[in-house]
């Protein structure tokens, strides 16, 4: 470090303890010079002596006052107040003006700000390294010397904020501290990111919104920060990772993201009492927890899925929302069956069984449920009093039902076309509806042959 650099840091780290001292007594007992006369009152004084004369004058009661004496006999003050720093500083007319204000004056002879400035922990902040250059280097002087600054603390409601008992619990909190004095944060403010993100004009319009500042003022905002879940949720590598990644960068980013948040629907869906049931259900917290979920979410097939057309055009049919939000649906999906379905064994193998994929996937299945006779079945009252009798619950549970169903002859008699020809001539329905028709199947009399007509 060169000669320059070496006394402008010890003028500002002695000039953060003594100057203040020197300062306050001077501002406060000794009658303020006029600009042009600063460099040769202050400049000039010395030793406390040589300042006694014959006729005593109220700058000589002045400077008898015990506290200047004291600083006055001081070698470290008296090479202090001669320096050039020190000189420039007092020749400036903004710190004149400075010196000869009300509210300065009283931050200076306040009892909580002397005991500040002779506190341990600020000789060290002013004795550190980083505080030095910092307090030197251009970008703060610009930024101490901006109007926006200038703004900001002769703002009521900063002038609020820093005199509020919960601030001042804040910043003197072991964890705040801990945060400050943390590497990953003093590299986040120094990001380059950080800076883009601060100079962005939405996001100085998001932070002075009336309803960022309800939010982040209010009793359920203040709840979720100091909850233990969010804070270990935040604090969780896997989070960390999550917000960093390219994905959510993309995510958030994206144009249908903001216009889902904006969305007055997903707002209402957010603070809807069923969504915070939801969100508080201890099922859907080890739902979203368990590793089935984790693997799901980060099955490639998964994200084909949602971000698939198809699926776009699902979620944003009209019908389709019309089904999830139907009251019958809402009970079909938290009825106690629906839930031992979805988590049975068999119901997992089925669902991720390779034929049942090309069965849903085949064009010919996605024509019979779109046909309007497919959805004219299902909402029958008969089908639906077939699917609910317990008779056909046993038949379909039934070994021999399920051997039938994979019979390969099964398979073969319903893609024979006399079977379709038959059943569209309504001859096979009539046969079904006959007694006699199912005394003969039962009684073996169909396997020998059917009587041909003379």
């Amino acid at each position: 470090m060169n000669a320059t650099n070496k006394s402008t840091r010890n003028w500002i780290i002695a000039g953060a303890i003594v100057v203040i001292a020197v300062i306050a007594v001077l501002g406060l007992f000794y009658p303020r010079p006029e600009v042009g006369q600063v460099a040769g009152t202050i400049g000039g004084v010395q030793k406390a002596e040589r300042y006694r004369s014959e006729q005593i004058s109220d700058k000589d009661v002045l400077l008898n006052h015990p506290e200047v004496q004291a600083l006055l006999q001081n070698d470290q003050i008296q090479k202090l107040i001669n320096s050039k720093e020190f000189q420039a500083l007092m020749s400036n007319k903004a710190y004149v003006a400075l010196l000869s204000n009300q509210a300065y004056l009283a931050l200076m002879s306040n009892k909580a700000y002397a005991e500040l400035v002779s506190s341990k922990a600020y000789a060290e902040l002013v004795s550190n390294k980083a505080y030095a250059e910092l307090v030197s280097s251009k970008a703060y002087a610009e930024l101490v010397s901006s109007k926006a600054h200038a703004e900001l603390v002769s703002n009521k409601a900063y002038a609020e904020l820093v005199s509020n008992k919960a601030y001042a619990e804040l910043v003197s909190n072991r964890a705040y501290a801990e945060l400050v004095s943390n590497k990953a944060y003093a590299e986040l403010l120094s990001s380059k990111a950080y800076a883009e993100l601060v100079s962005n004009k939405a996001y100085a319009e998001l932070v002075s919104n009336k309803a960022y500042a309800e939010l982040v003022s209010s009793k359920a905002h203040a709840e979720l920060v100091s909850n233990k879940a969010y804070a270990e949720l935040v604090s969780n590598k896997a989070y960390a990772e999550l917000v960093s990644s390219k994905a959510h960068a993309e995510l958030v980013s994206n144009k249908a993201h903001a216009e889902l948040v904006s969305n007055k629907a997903y707002a209402e869906l957010l603070s809807s009492k069923a969504y915070l049931a939801l969100m508080s259900n201890k099922a859907y917290a080890e739902l979203v927890s368990s590793k089935a979920y984790a693997e799901l979410v980060s099955n490639k097939a998964y994200a084909e899925l949602l971000s698939s057309k198809a699926y776009a055009e699902l979620v944003s049919n009209k019908a389709y929302a019309e089904l999830v939000s139907n009251k019958a649906y809402a009970e079909l999906v938290s009825n106690k069956a629906c839930a031992e379905l979805v988590s049975n064994k068999a119901y997992a193998e089925l669902v991720s069984n390779k034929a049942y994929a090309e069965l849903v996937s085949n064009k010919a299945y996605a024509e019979l449920v779109s046909n309007k006779a497919y959805a004219e079945l299902m909402s029958n009252k008969a089908y639906a009093e077939l699917m609910s009798n317990k008779a056909y619950a046993e038949l379909v549970s039934n070994k021999a039902y399920a051997e039938l169903m994979s019979n390969k002859a099964y398979a073969e008699l319903m893609s024979n076309r006399e079977y379709h020809a038959a059943l569209d001539s309504g001859a096979l329905q009539q046969a079904l509806a006959s007694q006699a028709f199912y005394q003969a199947l039962a009684s073996g009399a169909l396997d020998r042959g059917v009587p041909t007509q003379k």
